[in-house]
């Protein structure tokens, strides 16, 4: 009497591959233009900065601080920013273009701060240099917890 069939199971496979491709793109279509807009900001120069810090000596009497920079295999430096701060959040930095430091090696760079003034706080920005020639600024990199007494 009434010839009850129902789908194959080649056409169930077939509708269930195009209704997930189907929802591949209109996913696609609603991530395309953040991806779109995000993507220029995302560099691997940043990503292959690797550096750590420490207070090598500070003489706070004298108004300076030597901090020691060592450096771990990466991008190319253009600067480093050396900052210190204190518990109060008083504040100084230092720029560093010359005399940046190797790969797997460190320099030592002293930062100017108010006489008697206790360092607890240093850390290091970087810029680094981008296959087109650009700099670009990476944020800091490293923060150390010091002690430095006057």
């Amino acid at each position: 009497m009434f010839n009850k069939k129902g789908l194959s199971g080649v056409i169930t496979t077939v509708l269930i591959i195009l209704i997930s491709i189907a929802a591949i793109f209109i996913v696609w279509q609603i991530l395309k233009p953040t991806l779109k807009d995000t993507a220029g900001s995302i560099t691997l120069e940043c990503a292959k900065v690797d550096y750590s810090v420490k207070a090598l000596s500070c003489d706070i009497s004298a108004g300076n601080s030597s901090i020691q920079v060592s450096r771990n295999a990466g991008a190319a430096l253009s600067k480093l920013v050396i900052l210190v701060a204190d518990a109060t959040g008083t504040q100084n930095s230092t720029e560093v273009t010359t005399n940046l430091p190797a790969e797997l090696g460190f320099g030592n760079y002293n930062v100017a701060f108010p006489a008697g003034k206790n360092i607890n706080k240093v850390s290091v920005g970087v810029f680094v240099t981008k296959a087109d020639g650009s700099t670009e600024n990476c944020g800091v990199v490293a923060t150390n917890a010091v002690t430095c007494s006057a």
